[in-house]
């Protein structure tokens, strides 16, 4: 079995630093790449900054009831 590696990248020094919008996402950038922070009840966690399909921009999507961030222009999750 192969074992994962992960790389963490600092972002902020507290979570209120990272400046969430009324949907609780926020852009950060890591190494030159714009990325999505998501806050959904106690969890953050990093989504992409643009959907794969149509290109929007995640951080003008919403959190879902279920947790799930939805594209702002064809609402996938």
């Amino acid at each position: 079995m192969t074992e994962k590696k992960y790389i963490w990248h600092k972002i902020a020094d507290h979570i209120n630093e990272l400046g969430f919008a009324d949907n609780n996402i926020a852009v950060a950038e890591v190494k030159g790449k714009k990325i999505c922070i998501a806050k959904f009840k106690d969890d953050v966690f990093a989504v992409a900054y643009k959907c794969t399909h149509a290109g929007g921009i995640m951080a003008d999507g919403y959190i879902d009831a279920l947790g799930n961030v939805v594209c702002p222009l064809h609402r996938y999750k």
